[in-house]
């Protein structure tokens, strides 16, 4: 028995009733048989069950049918998938013919099989070389295959789709100037090509060379497809091209749009709302390549850009250049004793003075050189004058009743004094509420730390006072305070200033003790405490006196400022800066971020506001806080951008 030359497999149209297909060549066992339906329009292929066969072990082939028809729009391949094996069995000296016969059979059938597959694959010619292999998957990431110089060895072209973005508009761009050299335009007529740079994308083209002022219509609207595109150009000619809606729809947001500049391309293109026109490329058009003025800079072979000597390069934004020099400014601008104002284009004050038009619930400092938003009050005082001696190693414990307390609050500080012949170096220092029950000198409950300059302790020389920071503590008028304190070394001033005020002492450290005992006490006398000062905080408003700029209607400002944040403050909320051109008319706010720490207190902030909504050349700035978070503003230096 023979087998025809007849390669598998066999492909027929589904039609949405058929259900039994032909398939013209020779198996030996249905199960060689493999089906396989593809949908066209998507590629989808799904595997066909087998109900019955005819034709197993025909030359000719035979029909497979099916349960149900495979649809319209389908194409159905039947295809000879045996096993590339021997399953026939010879006996020594028993050979039969058609036993033979069978195993060639199948044979011969299973190299049809492989020569199908073969025939379906990509083949070098027959004169080259077979040692082609494909490069590891990490270089084929994301790349174009293509080949050498010599066409030898396959290479990989990454970005392939950046590189296919660049054809694409390499090819629009041959489209237009042939456009424009094909359809040249004068008087200010026009005329119209269309093509088609893409798939789905009808473009149409307009070329002017207009010698005096133009105008030219968009279509409506009505009835063009989100992304429908317009491209036109000017070839030359020296007057105005205006370029206006049919239906007013707007372009870039504006009622028109004008080219002034000869050799200039717009693409107008309908947004994906469909109510607007906006350009979206810009093509030069006619001008020479080369490296002067007005030349288009063409890349070298390394598609690296030419030397050039910038002297053409004006009015560049330089952001890091920008940056640094606010920077470098608001260092030196520290020692400064200059009132704020303009110098060299940047805008400074550094409240060397009280300088600032608008300060609401704001205090200046005059030494510190800042404002803030929180405001001292004494609330309890004594004077101390007389040296008090041997104190070291002791606890010392005032008492300062409701009546000698003006009022309550949340921040409180406290005042000590030392010895006018030995100074005080305080060791640690408590303050809370008296207890209700109990000795005269204890805490109610754990008390608060006072911190000196962020130290639990403090060095005050002969005769000098010593202030703590603001600690936290939530009181009422009505209650008695406890201070206690651990003299480590030196002495105390002590007065007499009322009953309101009762001292007690004790050899030790204790003075973080809720509950102590053993004090001597000493009736009517303040001992080394002469000032109980609460915190208040408001939200502040800080404005600047106009200041000139050198030059009018900035697009942007960007300022940098010098603040401490007593408070956990966030930008934006806690903390709202915005400036103004027009004199304080119209204020645009800033984004704040932070640049880092700037010595032991400080935080450097950069803010920056987009100024194109306003006109003018007087500078102001705003700053507002919020949320009662304390802080100080104690520098800024600003600059314009154009």
């Amino acid at each position: 028995m023979t087998v025809e030359n007849q390669l598998p497999p066999t492909t027929t149209a589904g039609d949405g009733s058929t259900v039994t297909f032909p398939y013209n060549f020779k198996i030996q066992d249905v199960a060689d048989l493999d089906v396989t339906q593809t949908i066209v329009a998507t590629g989808e292929d799904t595997t066909l069950e087998i109900v019955s066969s005819t034709g197993i072990g025909d030359p000719a082939g035979g029909t497979v049918t099916f349960a149900s028809a495979p649809p319209a729009g389908s194409v159905v391949s039947v295809d000879n998938k045996a096993p590339i094996s021997q399953p026939q069995e010879f006996d020594g000296n028993d050979i039969y013919p058609k036993s033979v016969e069978d195993g060639l059979d199948r044979k011969t059938i299973e190299n049809q099989r492989q020569q199908s597959e073969i025939n379906r694959t990509l083949r070098l010619h027959v004169t080259d070389s077979e040692a082609v292999t494909l490069p590891h998957k990490s270089i084929r990431a994301d790349a174009l295959v293509g080949f050498d110089a010599t066409g030898e060895n396959i290479t990989m072209v990454k970005g392939a789709a950046a590189s296919q973005s660049y054809v694409d508009q390499a090819e629009a761009q041959a489209d237009r100037a042939v456009a424009a050299a094909t359809y040249p335009y004068t008087s200010g007529e026009q005329k119209t090509g269309a093509f088609m740079p893409g798939t789905g994308e009808s473009l149409t083209l307009f070329t002017y060379n207009n010698a005096s002022d133009a105008a030219v219509t968009l279509p409506a609207l009505s009835g063009l497809a989100a992304g429908y595109n317009i491209g036109i150009c000017r070839t030359a000619g020296s007057g105005d091209l205006t370029i206006s809606a049919a239906d007013s729809a707007l372009i870039n947001g504006a009622s028109s749009i004008v080219l002034a500049s000869d050799y200039l391309c717009l693409d107008f293109t309908v947004n994906d709302a469909g109510d607007e026109w906006v350009t979206t490329d810009k093509a030069l058009i006619g001008l020479p390549v080369g490296t002067s003025a007005n030349n288009i800079v063409a890349l070298d072979q390394n598609a690296m850009l030419p030397e050039l000597d910038a002297t053409n390069l004006i009015n560049v934004r330089d952001n890091t250049a920008r940056d640094t020099a606010l920077i470098s400014y608001i260092k030196s601008d520290i020692a400064i004793s200059d009132p704020g104002g303009v110098y060299g284009g940047i805008i400074s004050d550094n409240f060397i003075s009280d300088t600032l038009s608008v300060s609401t619930n704001a205090t200046y400092d005059a030494t510190g050189d800042y404002y803030s938003n929180a405001a001292e009050t004494v609330i309890a005082s004594a004077a101390a004058s007389t040296n008090s001696s041997g104190n070291t190693g002791r606890t010392v414990r005032q008492r300062i009743a409701a009546a000698a307390i003006s009022s309550g609050g949340q921040s409180v500080s406290v005042t000590f004094k030392a010895s006018s012949s030995a100074g005080l170096t305080i060791g640690s220092a408590y303050i809370g509420i008296a207890a209700a029950s109990g000795d005269a000198f204890d805490f109610a409950s754990t008390p608060v730390q006072l911190l000196f300059s962020e130290s639990g302790s403090a060095v005050i020389s002969a005769g000098a006072t010593a202030t703590s920071d603001f600690s936290s503590l939530d009181f009422e008028g009505t209650d008695d305070l406890i201070v206690a304190f651990y003299i480590s070394a030196g002495d105390i001033q002590f007065g007499s200033p009322s009953a309101n005020w009762n001292a007690y002492y004790k050899t030790g450290d204790e003075a973080s003790t809720v509950d102590a005992t053993g004090y001597t006490a000493d009736t009517g006398k303040t001992y080394g405490v002469t000032g109980v000062s609460v915190q208040s905080v408001s939200d502040m408003t800080l404005q600047s006196a106009a200041a000139t700029l050198e030059t009018a209607n900035p697009s942007d400002i960007t300022a940098m400022f010098r603040v401490e944040d007593i408070d956990p403050v966030t930008n934006g909320t806690d903390r709202v800066i915005s400036f103004s051109i027009d004199n304080g008319v119209t204020f645009s706010a800033a984004t704040i971020s932070v640049l880092g720490a700037y010595g032991d207190d400080d935080t450097l902030i950069k803010a920056t506001a987009n100024v194109e909504a306003q006109t003018g050349d007087q500078f102001v700035m705003k700053c507002v806080t919020a949320n009662t978070k304390s802080q100080r503003i104690k520098q800024y230096v600003a600059v314009p951008g154009y």
